[in-house]
């Protein structure tokens, strides 16, 4: 995959990670520090393989960065 999302739910007061095949990754994020390392263990990358296209403070989106790979 090359792209995932965080998004933040304020009535549970937690992140959930979202990729593009509709598979979720729902384990009471308290931080999107922590989901997003959730998603990368998921994917078996390593952060600098990819970076934040979009923040909204609620929403991130991030691709994968082809000149890494």
């Amino acid at each position: 995959m090359n792209e995932f999302c965080c998004i933040w739910f304020e009535e549970s007061q937690t992140w959930i990670v979202l990729f593009p095949n509709g598979t979720t990754l729902q384990n009471n994020f308290g931080a999107v520090g922590y989901a997003v390392n959730a998603a990368l263990a998921y994917l078996k990358a390593h952060q600098a393989a990819f970076s934040c296209t979009e923040d909204t403070r609620t929403f991130y989106r991030y691709e994968r960065d082809e000149e890494i790979e």
